[in-house]
């Protein structure tokens, strides 16, 4: 949950922390976004730091998958995500190792880990593809630098309006997912109440 939170709080000050702190930016949410945003910021800080905040992020998930598989899906199906679970589980079990190597998903290293997946071969993997992905990504950055720059004269010129129409966004989706979640438990029917003459049974076949 707290990895959760500072993903929004870095959506909700992405304006003001690229235009002033691109790397801590990064450092917050380690998205493809913040790291294209991250323009301006070396090489040789930006890549240990994405890919430490995003390692970190997906052994967390790990973690729990190995701890509270059935708990932690639970969970994600009552966010209404239990198709994606399904789909991923399905994946992730015929397939465990292409699946963790190439699909950047919490949902994927979650159910790796609650299928059993190693320690060690999961972080190589992930490594393995973040680093891949930092590396297309600052590419990339370079392709398109004039209009990234385009980009970040536009924030910076106008970082107060632009943030905190960011923090009304972010506060807009974190109200219409808890409604969402809400509505969505309030429509799960409860369990019916089985009839007293069959209690009745099932406790009198337990006694000898």
């Amino acid at each position: 949950m707290g990895l959760i939170a500072l993903d929004r709080v870095g959506a909700a000050l992405a304006p003001w922390l690229a235009t002033h702190h691109p790397l801590l930016l990064v450092a917050v949410d380690p998205s493809d976004k913040a790291i294209l945003l991250a323009l301006k910021v070396g090489m040789a800080a930006l890549f240990p730091v994405a890919l430490a905040r995003r390692i970190v992020a997906q052994c967390l998930y790990f973690l729990i998958g190995r701890k509270l598989g059935p708990e932690a899906k639970a969970w994600l199906a009552g966010k209404g995500l239990g198709g994606v679970v399904g789909r991923f589980e399905r994946l992730v079990g015929r397939w465990a190792y292409p699946a963790v190597g190439l699909v950047p998903r919490e949902v994927v290293c979650l159910l790796a880990g609650d299928l059993g997946m190693g320690w060690a071969p999961f972080i190589v993997l992930a490594a393995a593809r973040d680093s891949v992905v930092i590396l297309l990504l600052r590419l990339l950055s370079h392709v398109f630098a004039a209009q990234i720059n385009d980009v970040l004269n536009t924030l910076s010129a106008y970082t107060l309006p632009a943030t905190l129409a960011a923090v009304g966004l972010v506060a807009a989706q974190v109200v219409w997912q808890r409604r969402r979640t809400v509505r969505r438990r309030r429509a799960v029917p409860a369990p019916a109440p089985s009839p007293a003459g069959v209690e009745a049974d099932e406790a009198g076949s337990l006694i000898p």
